[in-house]
Formats: structure tokens, sequence, C-alpha cells
């Protein structure tokens, strides 16, 4: 079954998910996190302390409930 040919066209300029674009080259959108550490050979994992992410919380926030 096929769908109609203006339905086709409108189903083309459609935005990519990244299911759909996993066969068409490998898109993979992500989450923009990045490793923190490196796997030993032992099966390990070593955190990498200048790759961590620290947060400062503002002055004005820190009195906040």
């Amino acid at each position: 079954m096929r769908p109609t040919p203006s339905l086709a066209r409108k189903l083309t300029r459609l935005r990519l998910t990244t299911k759909q674009a996993a066969n068409r080259g490998g898109y993979y959108k992500g989450t923009g996190s990045g490793p923190m550490g490196r796997h030993t050979k032992h099966g390990g994992y070593i955190i990498e302390w200048h790759k961590v992410r620290t947060y400062v919380v503002p002055a004005e926030l820190e009195n906040c409930k």
C-alpha cells in the first residue's frame, strides 16, 4: 500500500527523526553529554575530574527554598 502522491511529497519534507536517519548515513542527535572519564583495560572506569561538569549557583539563589 502506498500513500497518495501529494501525501508522499509532504512526508519527504518533514524533519528526520534519529530513527529515520539512521539508515541514511548515521545521523545521531545525541544528548549533548560527553564522556567524563575513560575505560581501563581491566573493565574499570577512571573519572577524569577536569572533564566533570560543575555548576556554580548564583549568589541570589543560595537562600532560595
